[in-house]
């Protein structure tokens, strides 16, 4: 017999879970999980495949009147915009000891050092997910930043939705690229941005000053940059001007949005007046953070991932004094729903073996 299993959220993301999971054949048997999960919440309410009840109208209402029953592995889909209550029924599942694993990013964004104590370590909480989609970013990172002190600088592409529609907007291998009203239809029929957003320019800021800051503070966490305290994304408060990235819309042939990591003692003055809308942020006490639209020609080094196409994430890394140890670059599909789920499910096999 597997383990038992319940799921938060049925959008996009929580509907491939129960596709892979429930649905096909072999899978929930080579995860060690039970086939059906014990509740599913949706919008209508709370489901139970098991018997096909539905125990609750309201979608939150499993978090505080089923902990009796609640399964040994929770998997949270939900959006973002569920704020409290997923933070809730996440502190609740893991002070009961159970598991979780998690695609939405605000709670643990907000909340890093809670979550570590309360899952054991994370030994109970799978969260590669929240950052890079399918791309395994996270996990590729932290090997490769093993050695802070010979890391010479970082640049990270962290959003799927911008690194889309840049693509189409201004390819930079020369194709013929479309509008940028066009790139946001696309963008929502994708599931890359919210149902109803339709200018781009609206689009483009809520991903920079939302979603943004809420992986770079789950990066900057899993580094461990900073200890005390743990950076959020309140530590990280970037604002953008929509004129700047209307212009950034009109550059996109030679742009893209880039969140860039140096020694603190490095002068990045040049950087910074090269870079559309940057700014500097400072990330414990040894680093400094430079977000901005910026340009490949100023700095090759972000090329690899600039000429991306697609909702890619990844980074390039440069080892060394003045990058002598050479260059690495990681990059994979950063959105959508399937390769987030192939990662939520990679992380039930992390969490095995780490208890």
């Amino acid at each position: 017999m597997g383990a038992s299993w319940g799921l938060l959220g049925y959008g996009t993301i929580g509907s491939e879970l129960y596709r892979q999971v429930a649905l096909s054949e072999g899978v929930s048997e080579r995860l060690g999980l039970e086939r059906l999960p014990e509740f599913v919440i949706r919008t209508s309410g709370t489901w139970r495949p098991n018997d096909n009840l539905e125990l609750e109208h309201d979608p939150a209402a499993v978090a505080y009147k089923h902990l009796d029953a609640l399964p040994d592995v929770v998997f949270n889909a939900l959006p973002s915009s569920y704020g409290s209550n997923s933070d809730a029924f996440m502190r609740k599942t893991l002070e009961m000891g159970k598991s979780v694993i998690t695609a939405e990013k605000s709670a643990l964004a907000s909340n890093f050092d809670l979550y570590r104590d309360i899952s054991d370590g994370f030994r109970r909480l799978g969260y590669n997910a929240t950052v890079g989609g399918g791309t395994n970013l996270l996990t590729i990172l932290r090997e490769t930043f093993i050695d802070p002190s010979n890391v010479n600088e970082l640049h990270l592409a962290v959003n799927g939705t911008l690194a889309a529609m840049f693509s189409l907007i201004g390819p930079m291998n020369g194709g013929g690229g479309i509008s940028a009203g066009n790139a946001a239809q696309q963008a929502v029929q994708l599931g890359l941005a919210e149902p109803g957003a339709s200018k781009a320019v609206d689009i483009l800021k809520g991903e920079i000053e939302g979603d943004v800051p809420k992986k770079l503070a789950i990066i900057a966490n899993h580094l461990a940059l900073a200890t005390d305290p743990a950076i959020s994304p309140d530590s990280i408060p970037y604002h953008v001007e929509p004129d700047v990235i209307a212009e950034a819309i009109r550059e996109a042939r030679r742009r893209r949005f880039m969140a860039s990591l140096y020694p603190i003692e490095r002068d990045i003055s040049v950087e910074k007046d090269n870079t559309l809308g940057g700014e500097v942020f400072p990330v414990g006490d040894a680093w400094q953070l430079l977000l901005g639209f910026q340009r490949p020609d100023h700095n090759p080094m972000i090329g690899t991932l600039t000429s991306a196409t697609g909702p890619a994430n990844g980074f390039v890394i440069s080892l060394g004094p003045e990058g002598s140890d050479g260059e690495y670059t990681w990059s994979g599909p950063g959105a959508g729903p399937r390769p987030t789920v192939n990662r939520m499910l990679d992380d039930v096999f992390k969490l095995q073996r780490r208890r």
